[in-house]
């Protein structure tokens, strides 16, 4: 069994608790809290569920639960063992340390951080928020007790009492192979479909196999009958190219003459072109050389011309940048003086401002304080006299001041027109030197076209010559060059002629070598194809492909009937495994159980004047039976016979005999105790008479418990250990 015990829960500002604020779950007793309304009675309990799952029996959380006053650093713990095991739960919000965060630490070492890692530890260890509220507090005003819960939300409570999760795994598992078995089964089904379909092409094909083999003999005696002819023809047609050639041989077709005269005349052609070539290349030489001479003369010449100009510049640049240097050292000892005289000026405003300050507080004490501001004493004709030369004197200073300031901006002024005078002079400098050196820059640049259109003129001459020496020598090579061409096409329209006739010639001998080609492949392909069968292996292939589609089809059905089995199988165990199957089994298992721990409880309580059972039928306005866990409840002295019809009081008594029902409950299915039980304003609504029986019950059972019972009122039925007054 494991046995949980909860030591202690710890807060500091959270809610209203500023100061560190212990609760101590000391077994064996039952404690009380009183106090008024508002002084956090509730957020005490509260620190349990919301340390252990981040949220309040009021569903507060994150800044919900910051005191106000401090606005950070809320930090609640909560202390438990398990067995062996210890274990403290710290949760920390708006820290400055840890910002928001919570922290499961098990011996000494942090195991789990985050909510999203330690809520599923705690739920797993401890037990889901749902129960936690629903067997170990009972908290103010809930809204969500399990007795006015909807049914939905009555089974979540049941499935975790029970530890019925692993059921819902188990759907899931039996879903998934379900879903499985039915996609295989589909697979399958495709499989025979379209291997069906592959048997009857293939019965198709091997028909049109047989037909094709009849037809293939039939066409191998057409094809080669035709062959046949073709060979004829072959025959007849060489006999005429025979003829063709013989009358083609006698005329004049010797080539080789002509092409050596041709080339004869190609040589002295290229040797007049070598000549004419050599005789250019020398004129282009000469000119070349001309305007290399003229160009370097201008080269030349514009390098003076720059070369005046660029002294000229230098000179002038040189003058004005020490022009300038002076210039800018007047400017800087200007500048120096300036923020010499500006910063004695500030000191001295400053000074004058105490100054000031000092004698407006000497005047405001002589017109009427009652303590001297000096001796710090009870005014007198002394103090005021004494005030009053102080006056003078302070007025003095401040005059004096004041001159100085004076003189000082009149010295500012001054040094202002002097800096502007000296940056108004190296303006005027730079506009001189820039419009003298734009007059010499104009003069260079015309000197240098000058030259330019000298360099052109020569240029010119030089091209002409060039021109006319070349139209010359061209002139002499076309008179040569023509007879050479008159005499080459004479021997080109030979070559023509000559060339026809070889053409001629050369198309008879291929056209007789290609006749004699395909006369020889079509007797071959005659031979070939009388010895030649039509290939049946095709027809082998798809035979034997045929037989081992209708095995694997056979196979596939035999497959389906498994499957099949197997989709009865999974439907049965996810139907069993559904929350109306096994689940809903135990859970009525269980109904006995509360049946009889809630009437015990009531009998404690009432003398047995209230009877409650649970059922997990309900039966609608119409008669009919639902799956739905209900709560019967009967006044014996009155007969009432719903919630309805129960005061406020009545249904407290219930509402506390269902919570320690659920907690037994959960002890005995999970094997587990618990130490602690929190009420918060239990007895609400209760007379004097029903709190006695109450409180009884509760005195009984806190033996191996810490019982914390929270009241605004004094209960004297109540006997509790310990009553812990909250102001």
């Amino acid at each position: 069994m494991r046995e949980i015990t909860f030591q202690e829960v710890g807060m500091k500002n959270f809610g209203p608790y500023i100061d560190e604020m212990v609760l101590e779950f000391a077994n064996d007793s039952l404690i009380l809290m009183r106090g008024p309304n508002g002084i956090g009675k509730t957020m005490a309990l509260d620190a349990m569920p919301f340390t252990l799952y981040g949220e309040t029996s009021k569903k507060a959380k994150g800044d919900d639960v910051v005191n106000n006053r401090i606005g950070k650093n809320c930090h609640t713990y909560v202390k438990f063992a398990i067995n062996e095991d210890n274990y403290i739960v710290n949760r920390y919000h708006k820290y400055t340390k840890y910002g928001n965060t919570v922290i499961l630490n098990k011996n000494g070492v942090d195991i789990k951080k985050g909510q999203r890692e330690v809520l599923p530890e705690i739920e797993r260890l401890i037990c889901p928020k749902k129960s936690f509220m629903n067997t170990l507090m009972f908290g103010q005003k809930i809204k969500d007790f399990f007795t006015d819960l909807v049914d939905s939300d009555k089974k979540e409570i049941f499935r975790k009492i029970l530890d019925l999760d692993i059921y819902s795994l188990y759907y899931k598992r039996a879903d998934e192979l379900l879903k499985e078995v039915i996609a295989n089964r589909e697979e399958i089904n495709t499989k025979i479909q379209v291997e069906n379909g592959i048997v009857q092409e293939l019965i198709s094909l091997i028909d049109s196999h047989i037909e094709a083999e009849k037809q293939y003999e039939l066409d191998k005696k057409v094809v080669i009958n035709a062959h046949k002819k073709a060979i004829e023809e072959c025959d007849r047609l060489l006999d005429n190219w025979k003829n063709q050639l013989t009358k083609l041989l006698k005329q004049d077709h010797n080539i080789e003459d002509i092409t050596t005269s041709m080339s004869s005349v190609i040589s002295k052609n290229d040797s007049l072109a070598e000549q004419r070539e050599s005789q250019i290349n020398q004129i282009f030489a000469q000119a070349s050389q001309k305007q290399a001479e003229v160009s370097n003369e201008a080269l030349k010449a514009n390098a003076l011309l720059q070369e005046a100009y660029q002294k000229n510049v230098d000179e002038i640049n040189k003058g004005f940048r020490e022009f300038e240097e002076n210039n800018k050292k007047l400017i800087e000892k200007l500048t120096g003086e300036k923020s010499e005289i500006t910063n004695d000026k500030g000191n001295w405003e400053t000074t004058m401002y105490m100054l000031e300050s000092q004698r407006s507080e000497f005047q405001t004490s002589i017109d009427g304080e009652s303590i001297c501001p000096t001796c710090l004493q009870d005014m007198n004709d002394g103090c005021i006299d004494h005030l009053k030369s102080e006056v003078e004197t302070l007025t003095k200073s401040i005059n004096e001041y004041k001159t100085k300031i004076t003189d000082a901006d009149l010295k500012i002024n001054f040094i202002h027109k002097e800096m502007r005078a000296a940056t108004e002079q190296l303006e005027e400098s730079k506009a001189f030197i820039s419009k003298n050196l734009k007059n010499d820059e104009t003069l260079r640049d015309y000197d240098m076209m000058e030259v330019d259109k000298r360099l052109e003129a020569a240029t010119e001459r030089i091209k002409k010559f060039e021109k006319d020496q070349t139209e010359a020598a061209t002139s002499d090579f076309e008179k040569q060059a023509q007879a050479g061409r008159d005499e080459m096409q004479e021997l080109t329209q030979r070559k023509g002629e000559v060339d026809k006739v070889l053409r001629e010639i050369e198309n008879a001998e291929s056209s007789m070598r290609s006749i004699e080609t395909d006369k020889k492949i079509t007797a071959k392909e005659i031979e070939n194809l009388e010895e030649d069968k039509y290939d049946n292996s095709g027809l082998t292939d798809q035979v034997k492909r045929k037989k081992q589609l209708e095995v694997s089809i056979q196979q596939s059905q035999l497959l389906l009937l498994d499957l099949d089995s197997k989709v009865d199988i999974y439907t049965f165990w996810k139907s069993a495994f559904s929350t109306s199957g096994i689940p809903s089994m135990l859970i009525d298992e269980a109904i006995p159980f509360m049946n009889i721990q809630v009437i015990n409880y009531l009998e404690k309580m009432t003398n047995g004047r209230y009877i409650v059972s649970f059922d997990t039928l309900a039966e609608t306005k119409g008669g009919v039976f639902k799956d739905k866990i209900s709560v019967h409840v009967l006044d014996t002295h009155t007969g009432a016979n719903s919630r309805i019809q129960l005061s406020g009081g009545q249904t407290r008594i219930i509402d506390i005999a269902t919570i320690l029902t659920l907690g037994d409950l959960q002890s005995s299915i999970q094997d587990v105790t618990f130490n602690i039980l929190l009420f918060d304003e239990i007895f609400d609504a209760l007379d004097d008479e029903n709190i006695g029986y109450v409180s009884k019950v509760l005195s009984k059972m806190k033996i191996g418990k810490s019982i914390y019972i929270i009241s605004h009122t004094h209960v004297d039925q109540l006997e509790a250990d310990e009553v812990l007054v909250m102001h």
